[in-house]
């Protein structure tokens, strides 16, 4: 789950420069890392593709009025991430 928190974060920083592209969601959603995350987390996970999708080929000020929309499922997925790897 570390990977995809990792590239999960590079989406989020890209995302408030306005450089997030569909690379970044296919190594953050690659079948190998979706496969080592924990069934109980794939929802959560799900959650971050969908509004991670909304922020390809978005402008800098496009990409941050979605932000917000993006950090709650990010928040979740952050504290499932530590509460499996601790």
């Amino acid at each position: 789950m570390s990977k995809v928190l990792a590239a999960l974060t590079t989406i989020g920083l890209k995302a408030a420069t306005g450089s997030v592209t569909q690379a970044d969601l296919d190594a953050a959603f690659a079948r190998d890392v979706i496969d080592a995350v924990p069934s109980d987390a794939l929802g959560l996970l799900a959650d971050m593709q969908a509004i991670s999708d909304t922020l390809v080929g978005k402008t800098q000020e496009e990409a941050s009025a979605l932000l917000g929309d993006w950090t709650t499922p990010f928040e979740r997925f952050t504290t499932a991430t530590m509460a499996v790897c601790s």
